[in-house]
């Protein structure tokens, strides 16, 4: 996975999490007592009582989804995180072709008028990067 896709894949759990949220917010406040309006008369009904165990059985299937949201996201964002400590071990220059390439998912030739290496050498300085090969050009001392 590339880190544009992780970066990616975040933003949508994210997303996805504050929906649940939300949700799981807008059911909570449907089960409250609500004031009761001038011209309501209240009555115990087995109708209301049945609403509310619905609208909690839900939030029990929403906390789940997302506990599981939050333990992705957390992953995701480690895994971002190892890749940025895996970029400051390479020169910089190395480190922008690595980036312009996972993150921006530029193509060979900008890549080159980017870092005014020929096309061929930043292909190589990535290949040696995704093959986890670290040469002396590549490792900042």
């Amino acid at each position: 996975m590339t880190i544009y896709e992780a970066n990616r894949k975040i933003k949508e759990k994210e997303n996805e999490l504050k929906y649940l949220n939300e949700a799981k917010q807008l059911a909570f406040e449907s089960t409250q007592p609500k004031a009761m309006k001038v011209n309501e008369v209240s009555v115990q009904s087995s109708h209301k009582i049945e609403t509310y165990t619905r609208l909690d059985y839900s939030i029990d299937e929403i906390e789940p989804k997302i506990e599981l949201l939050e333990k992705e996201l957390n992953l995701l964002k480690e895994y971002v995180n190892n890749y940025y400590e895996i970029l400051k071990q390479y020169e910089p220059e190395v480190a922008l072709i690595i980036r312009l390439r996972e993150e921006h998912g530029m193509s060979w030739e900008k890549i080159s008028e980017v870092t005014n290496y020929s096309e061929r050498s930043c292909r190589y300085k990535f290949d040696e990067y995704k093959k986890g090969g670290k040469t002396l050009w590549m490792v900042k001392y």
